[in-house]
């Protein structure tokens, strides 16, 4: 697991370009390597959950600071949300027609 640790803090790299994660990041950096650990053969569900979380709290944790230090925070409390809502309209859980409807101004 090692390994694909190291793969996926690589890509949140490159997705950040070196820059510091801000809260707005979370959903698309999170999306993003959850599709990279889908191709990770022979991982449970959670194994592949932790590397994704592990992979965001390290970046963030190279940018040291007292404002950093709540972002980590604020990480560590929405990224399992996240990952979980994104596993469940990954599965067909959510129906995005009726939420069109409702939010059309935003479609």
């Amino acid at each position: 697991m090692a390994e694909h640790a190291k793969d996926m803090l690589d890509h949140v790299k490159i997705m950040m370009k070196g820059q510091e994660m801000k809260p707005a990041d979370v959903l698309k950096v999170t999306s993003s390597l959850m599709e990279l650990v889908a191709n990770f053969k022979g991982l449970t569900g959670e194994q592949k959950k932790q590397l994704v979380e592990d992979a965001v709290k390290s970046y963030v944790a190279q940018f040291e600071g007292e404002e950093d230090s709540a972002l980590a925070t604020i990480f560590a409390q929405v990224l399992p949300t996240a990952i979980d809502l994104l596993v469940d309209a990954a599965k067909g859980k959510y129906k995005y027609k009726y939420v069109k409807k409702i939010f059309r101004c935003c479609f």
